[in-house]
């Protein structure tokens, strides 16, 4: 038992190993310049180490901004100002999400022209951290709904998809851009109003 445990440790230290290193290559270099081989090198490790964690480049890509993501999401939520307004809640938790990709634009521009139609294991949990996020906003307009703050006949699955589809087509416009960040929120802003129109109480 002890010893599997040890494996396990191992197993995941060499993990982050190859993430941490993957990370700061595809920064300098870029991604399209860097190579599995490159990866395990920099780390230390035999090729076909890296490859045993992470089956091919676009999953490691995936992978290595994946927990970030997470992370801004998670914080993104948790802080959320329950005290302000519908659209200032919404626009709270894209500037997190807006703030994290500014931080490396190359680099995520990269991820999302990359896993825009990914398969595979890595493919899947993109989609389903896509998922979680409509249903977390979701269950914003839910809770809201149930206080009275929208209309009764207000769709919130409906709603949420709208938030996603404006959150989205603003990052790709402010990847394609400069990423302004304000902008992109000033943007966003101005979506959301229009889509909440008839919907709000009070």
């Amino acid at each position: 038992m002890q010893t599997r445990t040890i494996r396990q440790k191992q197993k995941i230290e060499t993990r982050n190993l190859i993430l941490k290193t993957a990370k700061e290559l595809f920064l300098d270099r870029g991604y399209e310049k860097t190579t599995m081989r490159d990866i395990a090198k920099k780390a230390g490790l035999g090729t076909g180490t890296a490859f045993t964690h992470f089956p091919d480049k676009i999953s490691l890509l995936a992978a290595t901004l994946y927990n970030d993501i997470e992370e801004a999401l998670s914080q993104a939520f948790e802080s959320m100002p329950s005290n302000s307004s519908i659209v200032e809640m919404l626009v709270h938790s894209v500037r997190t999400i807006y703030e994290h990709f500014a931080k490396t634009p190359q680099l995520s521009k990269t991820l999302l022209k990359e896993t825009l139609f990914m398969q595979g294991s890595w493919g899947k949990r993109v989609d389903m951290q896509l998922q979680r996020s409509t249903e977390l906003t979701q269950k914003i307009f839910e809770d809201l709904k149930s206080k009275g703050q929208l209309r009764v006949d207000s769709n919130c699955e409906i709603l949420a998809l709208g938030v996603m589809s404006h959150y989205l087509s603003i990052l790709y416009w402010g990847l394609g851009q400069d990423m302004e960040v304000e902008k992109q929120i000033d943007m966003f802003r101005l979506l959301l109003e229009s889509l909440l129109i008839g919907h709000i109480n009070g």
